[in-house]
């Protein structure tokens, strides 16, 4: 009885602990990106993610555990997207790859910018930080994917800088 009973509860442990496959996030794939909006700052999973057929090499790496969201730029300015303080487990950075893009499928984007480990904050950073500017109203896919395990993101979108008036061309005499 004993050895039954715990055939019984090592086969539960088994079906629910870390030999299960997770399930894929739902903003797995392009098609099925999650709406965000404005400033934020929010965690997520990319565990159980996958990468798509014909997806970017997001800053020319072969990322796995992509996930990604729909961003709206609420003002003409310079934003800033991080990933830092993302984590495989507890003390244990997650290293990300950081891709934005403007496209309609994943198979037809062009990339705005992307970063893997930034040069920004301590030596060996394996986070990712991006700038770029946007108009207010724009559209944005943000792809966040690692490189090895997958685990909890943070992902921040932040001002990037001062806020930027609308673009504005001068005529020949510098008027605008």
């Amino acid at each position: 009885r004993v050895g039954a009973c715990l055939a019984v509860i090592g086969m539960v442990w088994m079906l629910s602990g870390d030999w299960a496959e997770a399930a894929a996030p739902s903003n797995d794939n392009f098609a099925d990106a999650t709406v965000i909006q404005g400033v934020t700052n929010f965690y997520a999973s990319n565990v159980g993610a996958t990468t798509e057929v014909g997806e970017w090499f997001h800053a020319g790496e072969p990322t796995i555990n992509t996930v990604w969201w729909k961003w709206t730029a609420p003002y003409t300015g310079t934003f800033r997207v991080v990933t830092s303080n993302s984590l495989v487990s507890a003390g244990v950075a997650l290293d990300t790859v950081v891709g934005v893009y403007v496209g309609d499928t994943v198979s037809n984007l062009t990339q705005v910018v992307a970063n893997d480990d930034t040069i920004y904050g301590e030596f060996g950073a394996v986070w990712s930080r991006v700038v770029f500017r946007a108009y207010a109203g724009e559209q944005f896919m943000i792809a966040v994917g690692s490189l090895a395990n997958a685990g909890t993101i943070r992902l921040e979108i932040d001002v990037g800088g001062r806020y930027m008036p609308s673009w504005q061309v001068p005529d020949l005499h510098g008027d605008p």
